[in-house]
């Protein structure tokens, strides 16, 4: 099945939707996809589990064999790098089909008469998707989906640019949108946006900038923040802004750093699970205090920047640089 025909066919067949298998040899066009439909459809319904072994496979399957047994949300399981060890359990199949969850699984190359794929291509409930070659169409497409549920407004020459460049960096193809979307606000971007803020200010490097923000590497920080331009400067407040209101959510749910993972999979604050190693990071290091006081100033100053930018280059620079001082409190 084509990944573009799969989103039509998992919300025509629910609740018969039981299992999904990506295989290929474009291990990043596999974990896109598997990103893809966790944001954009189990996300809305499911809660979503990681699973690191067989046995972990069929617990979750196990855990709710009825809906109307247990208040349990239907889950999401996510298992990669499969084998036919799975398919050899007798267990596993009745275990699939009878439970309310969908499993999306991984392997590597697989060929046509592998047991997984003859297996769930011989199911109306499951389905296979290759993920060998990257479609530009698909690319497109998914831009199109994303952009509309993030409020991102691109013209033509600018998806399709869009499109090629994020055909190469799958693995900074989400990262990048909301990056666009922050600095976009509620403007639409050409061709020539798009070009300007890739290589200006790449996702990567904003990923720095916030690692070095909330960590306090602050050598580390005023290297990125000299090399930042004027414009770029309220993209950088709200990418600040977005990583601090989920710290500020986690410490108000009093999450310890080492429970995180078991928070973010109830869903209860949905933030990318790429993002759980930096807030376990921050946590003991943001309490609520301190995320409220720069909270405040960071709105404050991300007002000052739509409304008028009247402060200087290396005002902004040492506002920021204080705040992500440890003693910045208030």
């Amino acid at each position: 099945m084509k990944f573009t025909s799969l989103l039509p066919w998992l919300q025509k067949n629910p609740p018969s939707s039981k299992g999904i298998l990506f295989f290929g040899s474009q291990e990043q066009l596999i974990s896109y996809r598997i990103q893809f439909l966790q944001k954009y459809y189990v996300t809305q319904e499911f809660q979503i589990v990681r699973a690191e072994s067989v046995s972990e496979v069929l617990d979750h399957l196990h855990s709710c064999q009825s809906l109307f047994e247990s208040s349990t949300r239907k889950q999401c399981i996510v298992y990669q790098n499969i084998t036919d060890t799975l398919v050899n359990n007798n267990d596993f199949m009745p275990a699939l089909l009878q439970s309310p969850h969908i499993l999306l699984m991984s392997s590597g190359k697989l060929n046509s008469k592998a047991k997984l794929v003859t297996l769930f291509q011989s199911l109306k409930e499951t389905a296979i998707v290759p993920c060998y070659d990257i479609d530009l169409s698909e690319i497109s497409q998914s831009i199109s989906f994303c952009a509309r549920n993030m409020s991102l407004s691109l013209d033509l020459l600018a998806q399709q640019y869009l499109s090629d460049f994020l055909s190469s960096r799958l693995e900074e193809f989400f990262s990048t949108l909301e990056m666009l979307t922050l600095y976009s606000g509620a403007n639409s971007l050409g061709k020539s946006d798009i070009n300007a803020v890739l290589k200006e200010f790449s996702s990567s490097r904003m990923e720095d900038f916030n690692q070095y923000f909330f960590l306090g590497d602050i050598p580390a920080l005023n290297a990125l923040l000299n090399k930042i331009e004027l414009s770029e400067w309220i993209s950088v407040v709200r990418q600040i802004l977005q990583d601090l209101i989920i710290l500020f959510s986690l410490q108000i749910h009093q999450v310890a750093p080492s429970s995180l993972r078991d928070f973010w999979s109830k869903g209860i604050v949905k933030f990318p699970y790429s993002r759980v190693t930096l807030y376990q990071k921050c946590l003991g290091k943001w309490p609520l205090k301190r995320c409220g006081f720069v909270l405040e100033q960071l709105l404050a100053l991300e007002a000052g920047l739509k409304s008028s930018p009247s402060l200087s280059m290396t005002e902004i620079h040492h506002f920021l640089s204080g705040l992500s001082r440890e003693e910045a409190v208030g």
